[in-house]
């Protein structure tokens, strides 16, 4: 379970970097 959440919050950083990245580059 605490793996899990790791990878969770992890996953969303990483995906809210990759959207952050995107709107820069448009």
């Amino acid at each position: 379970m605490v793996f899990a959440g790791y990878f969770t919050l992890h996953y969303r950083l990483y995906a809210a970097c990759i959207a952050k990245a995107v709107v820069d580059l448009v």
